[in-house]
């Protein structure tokens, strides 16, 4: 599969390292992952372990960005569906707004689903985009509030906030 890219791309005077691919497919009653790096284009299978990626001119804002979120939310394993789209959404709006001339809006996230007894990929419509644009807009004055408490501006003590 990988020769057949290679070959095909070459057919058309694109040369390796310019392209890669993020290809996902359902496999054994579950969603699976695969990147094709532009490095190689050799297929690497994301697991539960590392089960994120990155790819393009943006790919050195967005993957410490993705390792943070890992470390803040989910210590102990994968998103659920609602929890990868608002993180997908904060992860592309950061991007579009740290490097708008690699990486420019609209925003647009696809997901694949399972629709019955087939998978079935599409875009976010604007309605939904907008629900997790406004849970990224939340988190991100949540983390001001706590600013605010580390600076004082608030009549709370950090040492009062419960610890999960």
């Amino acid at each position: 599969m990988c020769q057949l890219g290679r070959n095909d791309f070459a057919s058309t005077g694109v040369a390796q390292g310019q392209y890669g691919a993020l290809v996902a497919f359902p496999a054994a009653n579950k969603l699976n992952l695969c990147e094709f790096s532009p490095i190689d284009f050799q297929p690497e299978l994301k697991t539960e372990r590392l089960w994120y990626v990155s790819m393009g001119s943006a790919q050195p804002i967005v993957d410490p960005f993705l390792g943070l979120m890992r470390k803040v939310f989910w210590t102990d394993g994968q998103p659920n569906y609602q929890e990868g789209i608002f993180a997908v959404t904060w992860a592309i709006q950061h991007a579009i707004e740290l490097n708008p001339g690699g990486v420019n809006g609209p925003l647009q996230v696809a997901i694949l689903t399972r629709q019955k007894d087939a998978y079935q990929a599409r875009l976010l419509e604007d309605t939904e985009l907008a629900e997790h644009k406004n849970n990224v807009d939340e988190a991100i004055e949540h983390l001001r509030t706590y600013r605010e408490l580390l600076s004082g501006k608030l009549n709370q003590n950090i040492s009062d906030i419960p610890k999960p």
